[in-house]
């Protein structure tokens, strides 16, 4: 059964910026990536749908094939499509290159699956304070951070506070109206 995706998760995958000069060496970094999430996590593949570079290359992850499940967001992975993008935005900023990327992705994924990103949409997010199963339903606008509904500093605050320009951005690009109350 397909599973309509909703939701639009970012991310960072926490790695230097300083180390990654190169085309070559994001490639090392995505197969340290894909070692990571495969072997250590016992994922089967990198969790992140799409990955971009510093250089502003967009790599598959999980995308290579139809309806792919990510595993990058706890109770929220049918629903979404992860992107991450190389860097530890705690400390660095992300490149302009990355950003416009981001942007076209964005634009992209949310014109093939019709996500307007004004839209609310339930999220999952664990909660230790909760009764089992610890589990707090959130409604968010359909596409957000990796910290909205995980407990994570992902994607760091230099890359956090651009979503709105970001959402703004998809909206103008495929012609929805913010909603006004």
């Amino acid at each position: 059964t397909k599973t309509k995706k909703k939701k639009i998760i970012i991310h960072h995958t926490a790695e230097s910026l300083v180390k990654i000069k190169t085309t070559e060496d994001e490639q090392k970094v995505l197969q340290a990536i894909y070692k990571y999430h495969t072997f250590s996590n016992a994922w089967g593949d990198i969790g992140y749908n799409y990955i971009i570079g510093p250089s502003g290359k967009i790599y598959d992850g999980r995308a290579w094939w139809p309806d792919a499940i990510g595993a990058h967001a706890s109770w929220n992975n049918s629903e979404s499509v992860g992107i991450a993008l190389m860097g530890n935005f705690e400390i660095e900023e992300p490149t302009k290159e990355q950003i416009t990327s981001l942007q076209n992705i964005l634009v992209a994924v949310a014109h093939k699956y019709k996500i307007n990103p004004y839209v609310d949409v339930t999220y999952h997010k664990f909660d230790a304070k909760l009764p089992s199963p610890y589990i707090r339903d959130l409604i968010l606008d359909s596409i957000v951070w990796h910290t909205d509904v995980g407990n994570t500093a992902c994607p760091g605050e230099n890359l956090y506070k651009l979503l709105p320009n970001l959402k703004e951005y998809v909206a103008i690009q495929l012609g929805y109206i913010k909603p006004t109350l």
